[in-house]
């Protein structure tokens, strides 16, 4: 966050891209709430439940259809390195070897 001091208020000129699209006033309403209320420490847990569950809706979902572009940019973030699990840890790919494919269609033994 790129945060400053005005008159009487603040300006908020930077937010991390993970949080690009939140409702940036209830976010910090909650993170300050905790700090005023004396639970500092709990400001890494807004922020991971936030990003918890930015990530649950952003997910694609068993039985959605992509269009090609969207297949594409996911195809192309995997290739980046993008992490290969779900928000709730489970894989997203399954890697199988030929052999296996080809055993599985009773082609080899």
């Amino acid at each position: 966050f790129v945060i400053e001091p005005l008159a009487s208020s603040w300006k908020i000129s930077a937010v991390p891209f993970l949080l690009e699209g939140i409702d940036l006033k209830s976010f910090l309403d909650r993170v300050l709430s905790d700090v005023f209320d004396g639970k500092s420490i709990r400001r890494g847990i807004v922020l991971k439940e936030e990003l918890a569950m930015r990530a649950c809706k952003a997910a694609v979902k068993g039985g959605q259809t992509l269009s090609t572009k969207e297949a594409e940019l996911l195809i192309e973030r995997i290739n980046e390195g993008m992490e290969l699990l779900c928000p709730h840890g489970r894989p997203i790919l399954l890697r199988f070897h030929k052999r296996d494919l080809e055993k599985g269609f009773k082609r080899v033994l």
